[in-house]
């Protein structure tokens, strides 16, 4: 009996002794998660982003979490990469022209008209870009090509100078095997120091086209570095402001490039001479960009000027209201320099957002330069 009544005993310290430990368990977790959020109100004034299984108050910012945090991110808006391709129709030459996601790659979908008459049909780079030197040591052009319909169909290369006349060299690749990505060479030799523009003719095409061939163009290199990358078009760019001194021709150039997006950048040339009153010089997309901005917060881009001390800004356009960020200055000449923005705060509708406009002012800095523009990132 006594036995009993001890065994019970150790049965009832026991399992205080359990409750105890859960107990001392709780307070132990509970404090270390007070830690937690006592040290999170001393984090920097970071922006930070969570999952859709959190619970926010949109008004206000405040989150209760119910999962990790995560940070906001830079997300890239324009590579400032990739030219604007033409498909010209002589001839009833090309169908359709598309960017397109095939066989795992972004790249130019160009297919060539059944009606047509010609063997050949033609996609060429639109207007005039910045002048380019494909002088020696340039020696090579290279594509990479798909074809569909038609087998050993041809490439030829044509490439036209800024200073008028004909062609400045022509190269026609080998025949091309059908349903499969082949590497294009054309070799160069000494070509040119102002090239402008480029023509790619599809050739050797049966006639009557019985076939429907289809063409996939990716990445463009020069020399040993990427030409275009071809998986999208940039924003066709285009300029503004009277002080423009390099007006109607392609912003998209070669001549300068981040190591980041190595194919090009957006150039801009300037004059505050050209006309009285010159304040500013600007590039923007031709196409209304009807883009909802609403969740970002920042924008930053990557800028190479001819000139210190010279003054850049981005402004925004809604279609009824404009607005600009703070003017920045190029504080190291001939060098990439990242500029960063808050989006400008007013009245702006920035779920529907029209145009974006960088711009150089002209009457409180150089009155002469150049400058290119790559990487343009959001914030959100």
């Amino acid at each position: 009996m006594v036995w009993k009544r001890r065994n019970k005993r150790l049965k009832v310290y026991s399992g205080v002794i359990n409750l105890a430990k859960m107990v001392c368990g709780l307070i132990r977790r509970r404090k270390k998660l007070l830690s937690i959020l006592f040290f999170a109100c001393f984090l920097p004034s970071t922006v930070y982003r969570l999952p859709s299984t959190c619970l926010y108050a949109a008004d206000t910012g405040a989150y209760s979490v119910k999962a990790k945090v995560i940070q906001g991110v830079w997300e890239l808006w324009d590579d400032c990469d990739s030219h604007k391709w033409i498909n010209e129709d002589w001839g009833a030459g090309i169908s359709t022209m598309n960017w397109v996601l095939f066989d795992n790659k972004n790249c130019l979908e160009v297919s060539v008209s059944t009606s047509g008459t010609e063997n050949w049909a033609l996609i060429r780079s639109s207007t005039n870009f910045h002048p380019e030197d494909w002088r020696t040591p340039i020696s090579s052009f290279n594509a990479n090509v798909y074809v569909t319909g038609q087998n050993n169909a041809q490439i030829k290369l044509e490439v036209y100078s800024s200073t008028g006349g004909g062609s400045v060299g022509a190269v026609t690749s080998a025949n091309i095997p059908k349903d499969t990505w082949t590497s294009i060479n054309w070799a160069l030799t000494d070509i040119s120091s102002h090239v402008a523009k480029i023509d790619l003719v599809l050739q050797n095409l049966t006639t009557p086209r019985t076939y429907l061939t289809t063409f996939y163009i990716d990445t463009l290199i020069l020399g040993t570095t990427i030409w275009d990358n071809m998986d999208d078009s940039s924003y066709n760019w285009a300029y503004g402001g009277d002080a423009v001194t390099w007006a109607n021709y392609e912003a998209i150039t070669h001549n300068q490039y981040t190591s980041t997006s190595p194919a090009g950048s957006i150039y801009l040339n300037w004059d505050a001479s050209t006309s009285p009153g010159d304040t500013y010089a600007k590039v923007y997309p031709v196409n209304d960009l009807n883009q909802d901005w609403s969740r970002y917060i920042k924008i930053k881009a990557q800028f190479y000027c001819s000139d210190i001390t010279t003054p850049i800004k981005i402004g925004f356009w809604d279609g009824t209201n404009y607005l600009a960020t703070s003017t920045m200055t190029v504080s190291s000449a001939n060098t990439w320099e990242a500029f960063e923005w808050d989006l400008p705060s007013g009245t702006f509708i920035w779920s529907n957002i029209l145009k974006i406009e960088p711009q150089v002012i002209t009457d409180i800095g150089p009155s002469t330069g150049e400058i290119y523009i790559d990487d343009i990132q959001l914030y959100k």
